[in-house]
Parts: structure tokens; C-alpha cells; sequence
């Protein structure tokens, strides 16, 4: 996120999303949501199209649920900090303990990447989020 950030502001050549379509988000999941509301509201105030997408454990209640133990370290909670703000979350992508893990191995082993369980989640939920856009698309 840091870099298409200082992109942004300093490219005379236009903006990031002019060029790449999209928004890149380091970050969409939230442990304290300070990360997660502050990044979307400073991209809603570029670009009011900008969606709130919130990676979150089957097991946490902040995106909603009921809460359990789960192994996803760095993401989840069993309340709402009061530094994530719930209005900039539009939808919220759940992602178990397993689905996590195996996105870890899947980087490891094809990228040479070493990261853990909520890069995992993050991973895995891109790849939820790329296919119901694609499924969209091929049903307009």
C-alpha cells in the first residue's frame, strides 16, 4: 500500500488506479482496525468508489460470527477495537484456520515466499474475491 500511496501523490504521469484499474491493499485484514479504517477512508477520500473489504477468521466476531478459538495470528477479535471503524467495512470475507494454511504452502512452494497465517488469509481471500468478480463478469 505504501508504495501505490507515494506513487499517487508524486506521479505527474497520472494517478496509480488511471493506470493499473485498481487499488492495491496491503492490509485488509484487522486486529486492532486501525491499519484497516485508516487506509479505506483515506482511499474512499481519493476515489468514493474505493470498497471496504474485510478479511476476517470464520471464528472472530469483529466481521461478524460467533467467536472460537482459531490459529490465524494478527487478524481477528472476539470485539470491535475501538480504532476500526465498521462503517468503512462494505463486506467481509471469511476465511478458515485451513484455507489460511494452505495459501501459506501454495506461496512457499511456487513463489519461494516465506509469510504466515494471516498473509495466508489475505491470500486466500483475494483469490475468493477475484473469482466471484470473474464469475460476475461472465454472467453480464
Amino acid at each position: 500500500m505504501n508504495i501505490f500511496a507515494k506513487l499517487e501523490g508524486e506521479n505527474p504521469g497520472g494517478s496509480v488506479k488511471d493506470r493499473v484499474g485498481v487499488y492495491m491493499i496491503k492490509d485488509a485484514e484487522a486486529g486492532s482496525g486501525g491499519t484497516f479504517s485508516g487506509v479505506i477512508k483515506y482511499l474512499k477520500e481519493k476515489n468514493e468508489n474505493i470498497k471496504g473489504i474485510l478479511v476476517d477468521t470464520y471464528e472472530s466476531t469483529i466481521g461478524g460470527g460467533e467467536e472460537h478459538c482459531y490459529d490465524i495470528e494478527g487478524i481477528g477479535n472476539n470485539f470491535v477495537p475501538t480504532t476500526m471503524d465498521l462503517n468503512l467495512v462494505e463486506s467481509v470475507i471469511k476465511i478458515t484456520d485451513d484455507e489460511a494454511k494452505d495459501k501459506v504452502k501454495l506461496i512457499a512452494v511456487r513463489e519461494g515466499l516465506f509469510v504466515g497465517s494471516s498473509s495466508g488469509a489475505a491470500i486466500a481471500a483475494a483469490l475468493k474475491l477475484a473469482e466471484n468478480i470473474f464469475k460476475n463478469m461472465k454472467q453480464s
